[in-house]
């Protein structure tokens, strides 16, 4: 999960006492590195006891490592900043699913003041329900993978949000093999109907009040829902990443080259820390292409659901019995799939 911190609680000076998070925890883990600085330290052999000796190729009248430098510099911070920008709209869809969740029951106490706290909760809870089920079908997120596992559908149950019969109809309608359509989006179904036969059932209702704004809440959700989950199917191109990669491993190997040609046994630390930061930057990159795991940049996305509950059911009411009820349009027999009224 995301590491939180003050940026002035890490200084020039005490930086390098932090291990968790950063890069050295990244790359000090992979051999790499450790193979890489080995191929410098056989170059450093051979020039230091005259078996081969190596041209500087860092010379000004012939720099040939000057414009293989700058490519590498120019993929790297291309490469890291489109990155960050997938990051960036994986955290904003993340918010996004939280603001339709609160919007949704907002909107709820203001259309149907004179509603039950029970009603309020039965309109309320597929919708957020969705939220926790679009977490739950990320494959890096969730301990089922893309499949909703026994504990996830116990968070459900815990939290009143699934009444044990529907459970049935989400794991048939989801069935490999079946296109009838993802469980998150089943719920935002069952919302928007269990909130039209209230809006349908109550004489006192605010004036102008209509499903036209959930189904407008309805639909950001699953475009919220939908984006993470195409995103993450689509990975920055491969081709892109390759030439990232021969780049990165054509400039390590000509530093540990060229370093030898110094014939100092201070190159080998120094080669070790410039190898460190390019590997350091290319890990970063990887790491925010999918923010959703247990790394360091990964998002909480147990604070994500658990805030999206605690103020739903503070805008409801803090004190009420949340009981989920069974759908009335469900019927007796559980497993046809619900009718569906209203289309989003």
């Amino acid at each position: 999960m995301t590491i939180a911190y003050q940026c002035d609680d890490i200084t020039s000076f005490n930086w390098f006492l932090h291990w968790r998070g950063t890069i050295l925890m990244a790359v000090l883990h992979q051999p790499a590195i450790y193979i890489l600085t080995g191929f410098h330290c056989m170059f450093l052999f051979l020039e230091r006891y005259e078996y081969v000796a190596f041209p500087n190729l860092w010379v000004k009248e012939d720099n040939a490592l000057g414009p293989v430098n700058a490519i590498l510099v120019f993929f790297l911070v291309f490469y890291g900043g489109n990155c960050y920008n997938r990051y960036f709209n994986f955290y904003h869809a993340c918010i996004g699913m939280y603001n339709c969740a609160v919007s949704w029951a907002g909107l709820v106490c203001v259309y149907l003041p004179n509603a039950t706290q029970e009603e309020w909760w039965n309109v309320c809870r597929h919708f957020v329900a969705s939220g926790y089920i679009i977490y739950f079908e990320l494959e890096a997120a969730s301990v089922g993978g893309s499949s909703i596992a026994i504990s996830e559908w116990s968070i459900l149950f815990r939290l009143n949000l699934v009444h044990p019969d529907e459970r049935q109809i989400v794991e048939d309608m989801t069935t490999a093999g079946k296109e009838n359509g993802q469980a998150s989006h089943m719920m935002i179904m069952w919302g928007l109907e269990a909130l039209g036969v209230q809006l349908e059932k109550k004489t006192e209702k605010a004036p102008g009040a209509s499903i036209a704004p959930f189904q407008e809440i309805s639909e950001k959700m699953r475009q919220h829902g939908s984006a993470i989950k195409n995103q993450l199917k689509q990975p920055i191109p491969y081709p892109y990443y390759t030439t990232v990669m021969s780049l990165l491993g054509i400039n390590l190997m000509l530093l540990a080259y060229n370093f030898a040609s110094v014939n100092n046994l201070w190159s080998v630390p120094v080669y070790f820390v410039s190898a460190l930061v390019l590997l350091g930057l290319k890990e970063t990159a990887v790491s925010l292409t999918n923010p959703f795991g247990q790394d360091a940049v990964d998002f909480d996305v147990d604070h994500f659901m658990g805030r999206m509950m605690l103020n739903v059911k503070a805008l409801l009411s803090r004190q009420a019995e949340y009981v989920p009820q069974e759908l009335e349009f469900l019927g007796e027999d559980l497993s046809q799939p619900p009718p569906e009224v209203v289309s989003i």
